[in-house]
């Protein structure tokens, strides 16, 4: 399932003949070289096994893009078409942009590798980007002598839930900040969710500005263009139509090189301001390639806990091993600090994208509780910590509203299951066991105002 992206950030060239959306050839040959190198190597590189394209096809609906372990952005493509993840491997869909959050759930040169994902045009752009847990840089690489344009697509979430928004160029500073609302992924329509990105565009000075300006459009015709304005407010389109609007920006680059754009991005569902902030503290003036080491060494000794004899193995099992590994480590995703509502101010572990605890407890959770207990232990406390401040534990939470269940509560299921693996361990991981048993005796025998959403109807079995 799509966590719906607050941008899009497409690049204002056309398009205009279909691009493949299969991986490249060379990302499985670089695979199998790895695993074939990796039999004499005392220490081999785990990312260099992970196929993050797996799942892509065939309504996998997976999302390939960076991202760190239980990273709040995934840095990917969206394709048109039917690609609810944003990326899928599709060769008759086209390219629509770039935009920094996904989920896995329900003529091109094509790569990734954990932390890190890449794409070649048929115009010969490439674009790239690499993660922290909740900014990143996207790289975007033009043929000699282009003048780099870009469109920042203010509206355009993939399912088209656009509720309203604002957007903010200050062209001194060479910043865009955007915020909006959308609607909910897999919850009741009602809902609609909150969030924010702050593009940095200047690279730390390294880059100059040419125009700038705002845009709107929509299927009926409209067309609007204004260079030089700054500030965008927008309204959900009430005459029935679907419009999209944004920022349009360009560069002065010299006319004989191979121009190289570097956007710094962060994103925040508290705030503008706080996904400034979140680039500044974490990515700063780091270069692409710093970020993309620092992301990929998180993703080496996370998959590094579980060690196979590689030589033995049959190279289809080792890749197919450490690529299952890598995908249950992309969710649900760790957005402590960007709580609101009734966990604004909670001193707990906060994660969202729980697609959907009815699927995870069967079995990703038996397979976190044998090589992560502390990362267990902090989406343990933060199904307890939605009791707390609800009176249930969440079931599938999504993009911080809460999303239906299927027949009753799961949670209780996970929480029992790192009571009986780390009941004596579960103080120093931070877990309150009578805390747990309460929570998972509301889930069991409260009958909840909407038991679509959270705990089970359990009033016509008493």
């Amino acid at each position: 399932m799509l966590l719906r992206p607050p941008v899009a950030l497409l690049l204002g060239l056309s398009l205009s003949s279909f691009v493949s959306a299969q991986p490249s050839p060379e990302v499985q040959k670089r695979i199998s070289a790895a695993i074939q190198a990796a039999a004499n190597q005392p220490n081999p590189d785990y990312t260099a096994f992970v196929n993050p394209f797996i799942g892509t096809d065939n309504y996998g609906d997976v999302c390939p893009g960076a991202s760190i372990p239980f990273g709040m952005v995934k840095f990917s493509t969206d394709l048109t078409g039917y690609a609810p993840a944003g990326y899928v491997a599709d060769p008759t869909q086209k390219i629509r942009g770039i935009s920094p959050l996904h989920d896995s759930g329900t003529g091109s040169y094509l790569d990734a590798s954990p932390g890190y994902f890449a794409q070649t045009l048929d115009n010969n752009i490439k674009i790239e980007a690499t993660a922290t847990r909740r900014a990143g840089l996207e790289r975007f690489t033009f043929p000699v002598g282009s003048k780099p344009y870009f469109v920042l697509d203010l509206s355009n979430d993939l399912p088209a839930t656009f509720a309203g928004g604002t957007l903010d160029i200050d062209p001194e500073q060479g910043r865009i900040t955007i915020g909006g609302r959308w609607g909910s992924s897999f919850g009741p329509e009602r809902y609609n969710y909150q969030a924010f990105a702050c593009y940095d565009l200047l690279n730390g000075g390294n880059q100059k500005l040419s125009e700038h300006g705002v845009w709107t459009g929509d299927d009926y015709g409209l067309d609007a263009k204004g260079l030089g304005q700054t500030h965008l407010n927008l309204t959900l389109n009430l005459i029935g139509g679907v419009y999209q609007s944004g920022a349009l920006f360009s560069y002065d680059v010299d006319p004989l090189s191979v121009p190289q754009i570097t956007l710094r991005v962060g994103v925040s569902f508290r705030s503008a301001e706080q996904a400034c902030a979140n680039a500044e503290s974490e990515v700063g003036d780091a270069s692409f390639e710093r970020i993309w080491e620092r992301a990929k060494a998180e993703w080496q000794e996370k998959l590094g806990r579980v060690e196979i004899d590689v030589t033995n193995t049959p190279a289809n099992v080792t890749e197919m091993l450490y690529s299952s590994l890598y995908r249950a480590s992309l969710t649900p995703n760790n957005a402590t600090g960007e709580t609101q509502g009734v966990f604004e101010n909670t001193t707990s572990f906060y994660f969202d994208s729980l697609y959907c605890s009815w699927d995870t407890f069967r079995t990703f959770y038996p397979l976190l509780a044998l090589h992560s207990p502390v990362e267990f232990a902090q989406i343990v406390d933060n199904y307890i910590d939605g009791w707390r401040k609800n009176g249930w534990m969440p079931e599938c939470r999504a993009n911080n509203l809460p999303g239906w269940t299927q027949g009753g509560s799961s949670a209780d299921i996970i929480v029992a299951h790192f009571a009986v693996n780390y009941h004596n361990e579960a103080d120093r991981l931070g877990i309150n066991l009578d805390e747990l048993y309460s929570a998972m005796l509301a889930d069991g025998d409260l009958n909840p105002p909407e038991w679509n959403i959270e705990g089970r109807q359990v009033n016509v079995y008493k």
